[in-house]
């Protein structure tokens, strides 16, 4: 089985899943969302995984074609094996909103390979604009080859990390998950890290000419402090997302966070295993208003 890196010139299908492989997927595909099913799709993919030596896999998900590499990287994992458990809630209603507004803007910040940014790009139609941003280097390039995999006209990838400047960051990698990289502060010497490209939300929606944007997904490792506080202080109202996407413990760990969201008029709309889903109401500001982050049942994936 070639390498991830030495497969990126093969045409896709030439690495769909067949025989045991196949059927294993299949098997994880065909589970419910309950405990048990869960147990026995993690057994099917670990299976599956071992089965593959390594190689990459061909696969379509959510509408779109996708060549993954499901080692090391959580939302690989999960999009090739049990793409039912990946995000359902989130992307169905991500979807349904793009569906019914015409022009639909999504930025997918920490996109990773693409689920929700090519996801979205495949049902949102020809106006829409998706723009997916992925600061960690390799990771960008498997999200690139997907998407010349599928020639979406409305997405556009922008590979650098958001923070609350232009320039240049410190990008902090996860050497056991390689999805999971934050502009966050490690102090463990031990840990790889990589200058990247870096500019505020504010910034990039300036400089893409947006003039709204109707939802935001934000998965940046617990820097999501770092990146919308000062957007929400500078941003004008226009540009305030409609929809924000962000995981749970992103507001548990940043009380500044779930206030200013609050403040601003954002409330709890779904509360998923894994995110809560944000809408941003009409009736202004709320002085003191904190979003409400309920108690979550949070599983390992």
């Amino acid at each position: 089985m070639p390498s991830y890196d030495a497969a990126m010139k093969d045409a896709f299908g030439r690495f769909s899943p067949s025989g045991v492989t196949g059927r294993l997927i299949g098997f994880a595909e065909s589970l419910p969302a309950s405990w048990l099913g869960m147990r026995l799709s993690f057994l099917a993919r670990n299976l599956a995984t071992r089965l593959l030596r390594g190689g990459p896999l061909d696969v379509v998900r959510f509408g779109a074609r996708m060549r993954l590499r499901p080692y090391g990287n959580t939302s690989e994992k999960r999009i090739a094996f049990t793409p039912h458990l990946f995000d359902a809630a989130e992307r169905a209603a991500l979807v349904e909103a793009a569906r019914e507004r015409p022009g639909f803007v999504f930025l997918d910040i920490g996109a990773n390979i693409g689920g929700y940014a090519l996801a979205v790009a495949a049902q949102a139609g020809a106006q829409a604009i998706v723009l997916a941003v992925e600061p960690q280097r390799d990771i960008f390039e498997r999200l690139s080859f997907n998407a010349r995999l599928n020639g979406f006209g409305n997405l556009k990838l922008v590979n650098c990390a958001l923070t609350d400047q232009n320039g240049t960051v410190d990008l902090f990698l996860n050497q056991w998950q390689s999805g999971e990289a934050s502009i966050r502060l490690v102090s463990d010497p031990d840990v790889p890290v990589l200058r990247v490209p870096a500019m505020t939300l504010l910034s990039l929606a300036e400089s893409e000419g947006l003039t709204q944007i109707d939802a935001l997904k934000i998965s940046v490792e617990g820097a999501e402090e770092i990146v919308l506080l000062p957007f929400f202080q500078e941003a004008p109202k226009s540009l305030w997302p409609e929809i924000i996407v962000i995981e749970a413990t992103a507001l548990t760990e940043s009380p500044a966070l779930r206030l200013a969201l609050g403040m601003h008029g954002y409330v709890e709309d779904m509360a998923t295993r894994h995110h809560l889903l944000l809408r941003r109401t009409r009736k202004g500001p709320k002085p003191h208003a904190a979003v409400n982050v309920g108690t979550m049942p949070m599983a390992s994936d």
